[in-house]
């Protein structure tokens, strides 16, 4: 629902300023501001419209980062603390208080981290898009390799996530230059209201550093790109560093190919869950009889 009504909202800014673009000619700094900027120029005559729509964006944004905070907390109170800590028993009032504490701290850490990204060039959901395709897939991938393989290879996590980082932040500091639009539909200032005279320089590409094609993929391909690399590291190093015995491994926490789709799961796996169902419906039927007999 989220991604419908962004995009309805990005095809109405569109609509609107596809002769007049705001960002080229000036009117404001960044494509952010794009959105407020619309709803002043086109509601701004309302009394308390545009009060109402800060208040909305607000609300939301401090609902979503208070769950964050309350979660990171948890998270490290219960997983991390408690494991960690000399006292073999922590009061409610000292949970209370270290709750505080880490949330005041995540706090002043995620204001910080605002004050910062104003200072980035590019667009905020660039950013929260490149660092999550950085960090998320090489966990995936160390999922999906425990399923299917007999052992998960660390150095492959380790590798696939330094690389990941290494082209999110080459990907930011390399100076860029594109021949083309760099994806983004045509726009023109033509209908910009005072006319405005520009003189466009011509695009240079830089031809300097061989490695700015890798720099230049889009953050969209983040994601893909780090599950192929460490699925395709782990799957090496098994074969070069060999994997667990067998006999050592519990086969129900292993799943295979064929057991992954129905059509192909062997007559086995089918037997075994055709007993697993039959088992549940004993016990399903175990508190009927009871209460017939009672």
């Amino acid at each position: 629902m989220t991604l419908l009504l962004s995009s309805l909202v990005a095809l109405i800014l569109y609509a609107k300023y596809s002769q007049c673009d705001p960002f080229r000619a000036k009117i404001i700094k960044k494509p952010d501001q794009i959105y407020p900027f619309f709803v002043i120029q086109t509601f701004g005559r309302y009394p308390g419209f545009t009060g109402l729509f800060i208040g909305s964006v607000l609300s939301a944004s401090l609902s979503t980062v208070s769950s964050g905070i309350n979660s990171i907390t948890t998270v490290i109170l219960e997983d991390i603390y408690k494991r960690i800590s000399i006292f073999s028993s922590i009061s409610g009032e000292r949970e209370a208080l270290i709750s505080k504490i880490l949330s005041s701290i995540f706090g002043i850490l995620t204001t910080l981290i605002a004050l910062l990204m104003s200072y980035f060039e590019n667009n905020i959901s660039v950013i929260v898009y490149q660092v999550a395709g950085s960090l998320t897939p090489p966990i995936l991938s160390v999922f999906l390799l425990g399923f299917f393989a007999p052992r998960s290879v660390l150095v492959a996590f380790i590798i696939c996530l330094m690389f990941q980082l290494w082209v999110l932040i080459e990907a930011n500091l390399t100076v860029k230059q594109y021949a083309g639009r760099d994806g983004r539909l045509p726009v023109s200032v033509d209908r910009c209201l005072p006319a405005l005279n520009k003189t466009l320089q011509p695009i240079v590409t830089q031809k300097s550093n061989p490695l700015l094609p890798l720099y230049s993929v889009s953050f969209l391909w983040y994601n893909i790109n780090g599950v192929f690399l460490t699925i395709i590291l782990g799957l090496l190093g098994i074969l070069v560093f060999g994997s667990n015995d067998p006999k050592s491994i519990d086969k129900s926490l292993l799943c295979t190919w064929k057991d992954a789709f129905g059509c192909g799961s062997s007559i086995q796996t089918k037997n075994q869950l055709m007993k697993v169902k039959n088992t549940d419906i004993e016990l399903e039927n175990l508190p009927v009889e009871r209460q017939e007999l009672l």
